[in-house]
């Protein structure tokens, strides 16, 4: 699909058909984009618990990359076409990159040895026709069971388990899912309109490199660097769930606030907050507690499991 995008910059066409195309390519990137991230989750809960937190700083760490892609072909490029056939070029090239590495992880001796673990399990103490150990292969069992073993047999059980397992950790995944609602509030439909207060369209940097320095860029690091503080100072603890959820429910303020900033054009609300710092603060604000409050979820939830809760992908 980044390849017909891609495709579709340079070619001219109908311009009720260009949309068509572009709304139905935005539906298949993003469902796709979903599937791959969760995906990528899965895989890592398969390996120590510290991984989780590499791979959502990873998800942050190509934030920054594509805000830089931005701003790198906005800069390099005479006209808006140019500088969108720039931008999805470097994505598509970022692409391929990924699914390199993707391949080349199969070959990687650390992965190997836990993949390897969590895909062969021993059946009871029973030996094959060969009077070898019998093991099972979890891609031979069915999609709709999961597994629950102790160190004597292996049995199926319904994924009523998988239930169990989300209402062991119903707080810390409401954390995750209110972190996120209110920054997808925000970020990027209603902090993408917020111009500068000394706007001039003559001026580069207030006409075309403030909204993707100041919005864009600024909120992906800061959402790195929360993610990646968030493996060094852990407040709340983890057994402080419900200071967790509030701090996450406080998250709240972040919209009105944004709605008294700048925004361009404006009909009702008058602006409040009428300074270019405010934007930047709010910003680094929402990034850094973005970063911070999501990992703190998504490293603690799955520690409250049962043992057995490793078979439903969530830890």
């Amino acid at each position: 699909m980044f390849v017909l995008t891609v495709i579709l910059i340079r070619i001219e066409m109908n311009a009720q058909i260009f949309l068509g195309l572009t709304l139905a390519s935005i539906v298949i990137i993003n469902s796709a984009g979903a599937i791959v991230q969760g995906s990528l989750l899965g895989i890592a809960s398969v390996l120590p618990s510290r991984n989780i937190r590499a791979c959502l700083e990873g998800q942050a760490l190509a934030g920054v990359l594509a805000a830089l892609a931005q701003i790198a072909s906005l800069a390099g490029a005479s006209n808006f076409t140019t500088s969108a056939f720039a931008y999805f070029l470097i994505a598509l090239a970022i692409l391929g990159t990924s699914i390199i590495m993707t391949l080349m992880l199969k070959r990687n001796a650390h992965f190997k040895s836990y993949w390897d673990a969590e895909t062969c399990i021993k059946v009871d103490d029973t030996k094959t026709q060969d009077g070898e150990e019998n093991f099972l292969r979890l891609s031979e069992l069915r999609s709709e069971t999961v597994l629950e073993f102790d160190q004597h047999h292996v049995t199926q059980r319904s994924s009523g388990h998988l239930l169990k397992s989300l209402y062991e950790m119903w707080i810390h995944g409401g954390c995750a899912m209110l972190t996120l609602m209110y920054t997808l509030m925000l970020f990027p439909a209603l902090l993408q309109p917020i111009k500068s207060v000394h706007f001039n369209p003559d001026n580069t940097w207030s006409s075309v490199f403030f909204v993707p320095v100041i919005v864009f860029l600024s909120f992906n690091v800061f959402d790195w660097i929360g993610r990646t503080l968030a493996g060094f100072v852990k407040w709340p603890r983890r057994n402080q769930r419900w200071i967790l959820l509030a701090i996450c429910l406080a998250r709240v303020v972040f919209v009105p606030l944004c709605m008294f900033m700048n925004q361009q054009p404006r009909k009702h609300l008058s602006v409040v907050f009428n300074h270019d710092a405010y934007p930047i603060i709010l910003v680094i604000l929402l990034g850094l507690t973005n970063g911070y409050f999501l990992s703190l979820a998504m490293t603690y939830g799955p520690r409250l499991l049962s043992q057995l809760a490793k078979w439903t992908g969530f830890q």
